[in-house]
């Protein structure tokens, strides 16, 4: 089922062009080892619920908020939010409430325009 087309695109479709100026080709020319680790970690359910939480709550998000929407272990949130810190698409922000938030700009607009464009999220809420 494809998205519905409207006057300029397709309806959720995400913005070709974040940073005002920057389009996301670029970004992705520029950073190909990040996208690539973005398209990856989306692909995986797990990763891609903590990621669409963290975008979506736009605050670095703490383990007991992304386990609501994941519906996950903390063992195994802990685990798939490790591996995001290692491709550098999160980082933890405070070591005693666990919370976590996008590694860098570059890392929250490739997961934003992902989330979006490959699992269809509202871009509203991401």
């Amino acid at each position: 089922m494809s998205a519905p087309q409207v006057e300029g695109g397709y309806e959720g479709a995400p913005s070709g062009v974040v940073r005002d100026t920057t389009p996301v080709g670029d970004l992705i020319s520029e950073r190909p080892e990040l996208h690539f680790a973005t398209v990856d970690a989306v692909r995986h359910d797990t990763q891609r619920r903590i990621l669409y939480t963290i975008a979506a709550v736009d605050e670095p998000a703490t383990y007991a908020e992304i386990g609501r929407y994941c519906d996950r272990t903390d063992r195994t949130i802990r685990k798939h939010a490790q591996r995001l810190e290692e491709t550098k698409l999160v980082e933890r922000v405070d070591s005693k409430q666990a919370s976590f938030h996008a590694a860098s700009d570059d890392a929250d607009v490739l997961i934003r325009h992902a989330l979006t464009l490959y699992f269809n999220a509202d871009p509203n809420d991401v």
